[in-house]
């Protein structure tokens, strides 16, 4: 399997994922533990995340 261009580790910060989203134009980013994908993180997540934060204040 190739390696993805652009990808998180699994115990990145949701703001480091949105923060790559934003400079890398993506939508999606796998999310790798070493090698091995884990999932799949979509922007969609991060809006939701930073939404619950931002209204948890």
């Amino acid at each position: 399997m190739s390696e993805a261009e652009v990808s998180v580790d699994a115990e990145d910060s949701i703001l480091k994922a949105s923060h790559m989203m934003l400079h890398e134009d993506a939508y999606l980013l796998p999310v790798m533990e070493g090698e091995k994908l884990v999932g799949v993180v979509r922007m969609g997540d991060v809006f939701h995340e930073i939404t619950n934060a931002v209204l948890k204040l």
